[in-house]
């Protein structure tokens, strides 16, 4: 079977699914019970929540395709309704995503027995070898059989009983309108085949994302639950503060993102442009519109909430002054204004590690 008609069976998206299901319903289902069932306060269980949180981003790290992982922070549950559309806050539509980035990079389902194959028809004698026959994959084919860091004869039988598990659900899945695939069998060959090696790292990293906001989740919720306790408490009278904090926003609430990425960003954000004003101030607008970071309606809202946590950024006109359509489209401007995004897109990265 070729590598097209498997692709066009969807065996590789239900590979994914199944992968995915499997370890965010069932795998760590027990897991994530115990961490809580060893706690033995609401303060135990925060720190708990916390470690985990630290323990899945090391893992994110690991796992690589940090394009991936960023797309997915800044556009799956986004906090801001109009940002993204509803489709993107969909699980199914993150698993078709990191489905779709797989097969645009995978190569081949069987490397080595395509560089046997192609060896195999070359003349015995090497001095009978064409120069029009010698191109870039002949020297991969070559390199891929160096016998002396592989077994060769058993990676080609594992791709050959890969292909024929395959072939088998895919006739399984004509037959019952169904998928029954069975990871097990997958994942005992998973280091000795590239493909399975990268589908199986992206199935996990989506987990691990797919935990990660889980989490992040559960904070946010302990968050509501003392602001809630603390109204009780007080008797309304954090109601008129919250009403006060309506009227004067800060610019978190401008920000797009999660609680931790929102707070972490804000912070650096005043460390880079704390006592800049005018056209500095701009361009770090610009810079956060580019990396989809930040959303607003009113101009003049959004300043009066930087001036909250910056200080003195000049005045309104001075900074409107840099965000004119003329501007926004100068080449010079513009360059500068990625400099800025690139280096606000690289904090984020790094947060995530």
């Amino acid at each position: 079977m070729e590598k097209k008609e498997i692709i066009e069976s969807g065996f590789f998206r239900a590979l994914l699914s199944s992968y995915v299901d499997h370890y965010c319903s069932y795998h760590y289902m027990d897991h994530d019970r115990l961490i809580y069932a060893l706690c033995n306060s609401i303060e135990e269980k925060n720190i708990a929540t916390r470690e985990e949180i630290g323990i899945i981003k090391k893992k994110i790290r690991e796992l690589g395709h940090e394009e991936m992982s960023f797309d997915f922070l800044m556009r799956y549950q986004s906090k801001n309704p109009h940002a993204y559309s509803k489709q993107e806050n969909n699980p199914a539509y993150w698993e078709n995503h990191f489905c779709e980035f797989f097969l645009s990079d995978v190569e081949s389902l069987m490397p080595f027995t395509e560089a046997h194959r192609r060896i195999d028809k070359l003349p015995e004698n090497i001095e009978d070898i064409e120069r029009k026959d010698v191109d870039d994959e002949l020297l991969i084919a070559f390199e891929r059989m160096d016998s002396e860091t592989r077994d060769i004869p058993m990676l080609i039988q594992c791709e050959e009983d890969i292909l024929d598990q395959i072939e088998a659900d895919i006739e399984n899945y004509k037959e019952n309108n169904y998928w029954d695939i069975e990871l097990d069998f997958y994942e005992e060959y998973r280091e000795y085949s590239d493909a399975l090696m990268m589908l199986f790292d992206l199935s996990d990293l989506l987990v691990q994302l797919f935990r990660l906001r889980m989490f992040e989740e559960f904070i946010e919720i302990d968050h509501e639950n003392q602001i809630k306790s603390r109204d009780a408490k007080t008797n309304g009278s954090t109601k008129n503060n919250l009403e006060l904090l309506k009227t004067n926003k800060s610019t978190v609430d401008f920000l797009i993102g999660s609680d931790s990425i929102k707070s972490g960003l804000l912070e650096f954000l005043i460390k880079t442009y704390s006592g800049k004003i005018g056209k500095n101030i701009a361009i770090m607008i610009l810079a956060l519109e580019d990396n989809k970071l930040i959303a607003y309606t009113e101009k003049s809202e959004l300043y009066s909430a930087l001036r909250v946590d910056f200080g003195n950024i000049g005045s309104d006109a001075s900074i409107n002054r840099f965000l004119t359509i003329n501007l926004r489209m100068d080449k010079d401007h513009l360059k500068i204004a990625s400099l800025h995004s690139e280096m606000i897109k690289k904090h984020i990265e790094n947060s995530l590690k």
